[in-house]
């Protein structure tokens, strides 16, 4: 019992440690925000705010978008013109302001660029699609859940790319129209009048091209939607098309053919060149120390900033990073950022597995989509323990 105590006592003090540790960086941003505006004060948070626009290059729309107020708001505010309540405006501008700006220092910490499995993988299909796509345009299907860092490598692909490479993303809004307008936007052709008049502008602009064109969040896109995209791209244009999306736009493509609405179907994945599935890559059951996430690959990710990951904590992001439904890389980048802020990692310049398991506890992430391997802190076993007993 009282080696339970003491287990007990040390996890309680080094979560209390970690929760310290993210308190204080919130606390520090806090004291950034004056909470009485003198004039001098008032001038200096309008500076502060300018400084931050020219900086991070936002307008005054997009800022204002981002805290719920209007452009003109924010344009008032900056002027000295605004009758509102000045004083609440300054502080909802500043901490986001602050906000993004600490987000920003702690992302650039990382590396830009990270050659990583994944990233091959995902240029590989699109490299082996635009190979292929000689009479006809060809399908690519980039299919995985949340956390893989699809987006991130498609854009990747269109910045090396630039006058070639044309990525659009979807919403379960979008119409036939809508996704027809966001396409030309991004060629960068007229978008206005009917989807006939903006389809024939994107045919003169693209056919024979081979650009490719990226369709991101594709899982949105029902058979019909498919059916026009196969059409417009890959007949008409005769472009590489790439769709990246969910599991669930393989149910959609998996649809008997022979039903009323899907005899398109047919015609869509006869054009399928190739298909790369992250959730089947990530996790080699036959061998479950491999898989789509290297070892190296989670070092070049997570391990930056002069502080080292040990073995266990590359074992326990490597599991995260192959189980379904974890949220994978993005769960881990979220991690990884909270225990940087942590004075003492810093103090140890070293991560291990146990680090990461209680920043996912002190973080309260939803538990229950992580590994199942992944333990919970020692309290919480006493507590079951003695809950068994009683």
């Amino acid at each position: 019992m009282k080696a339970i105590d003491s287990d007990h006592n040390n996890d309680e003090y080094e979560l209390n440690a970690l929760r310290r540790g993210l308190d204080a960086e919130q606390h520090t941003i806090l004291e950034r925000i004056p909470t009485v505006y003198t004039e001098e004060k008032i001038a200096c948070a309008i500076n502060t705010i300018r400084a931050f626009i020219k900086e991070y290059k936002f307008s005054n729309n997009s800022l204002a978008k981002k805290i719920g107020y209007s452009s003109s708001v924010i344009s008032q505010v900056l002027n000295g013109k605004y009758e509102g309540d000045t004083e609440a405006a300054l502080t909802s501008i500043l901490k986001f302001c602050n906000d993004y700006k600490r987000q920003d220092d702690n992302y650039n910490k990382r590396p830009d660029r990270v050659d990583t499995s994944v990233l091959r993988e995902i240029q590989g299909l699109i490299t082996n699609t635009i190979s292929f796509s000689h009479e006809e345009g060809k399908i690519g299907l980039l299919i995985g859940d949340g956390g893989h860092g699809k987006t991130y490598c498609l854009e990747i692909w269109c910045k090396d790319n630039p006058t070639s490479a044309y990525m659009i993303v979807l919403d379960e809004s979008n119409t036939k129209k809508g996704i027809m307008q966001m396409l030309a936007e991004a060629v960068g052709v007229d978008y206005s009048g009917t989807v006939e008049a903006i389809i024939k502008r994107l045919v003169r602009q693209l056919r024979d091209r081979h650009a490719v064109i990226i369709v991101d969040e594709a899982s949105h896109l029902n058979v019909s939607c498919l059916n026009m995209l196969r059409q417009v791209i890959c007949v008409k244009c005769k472009c590489p098309l790439i769709l990246s999306g969910n599991n669930h736009l393989l149910k959609t493509l998996a649809c008997d053919s022979g039903r009323s609405g899907y005899e398109s179907l047919d015609q869509f994945n006869s054009r399928v060149m190739r298909s790369s599935n992250l959730d089947e890559l990530a996790y080699d059951s036959t061998d479950p120390g491999t898989g789509l996430y290297s070892e190296q690959d989670i070092r070049d990710m997570f391990q930056y900033d002069g502080i080292m990951l040990a073995k266990d904590a590359v074992d326990t992001l490597k599991h995260i990073c192959s189980t379904p439904r974890s949220g994978r890389l993005r769960i881990c980048v979220d991690i990884i950022s909270a225990l940087h802020k942590v004075s003492s990692i810093y103090q140890t310049q070293l991560i291990t597995g146990l680090d990461i398991i209680r920043m996912i506890y002190t973080l309260r992430l939803p538990c229950e989509n992580l590994p199942m391997a992944v333990p919970k802190p020692k309290r919480q076993l006493a507590d079951q323990q003695q809950a068994a007993t009683a």
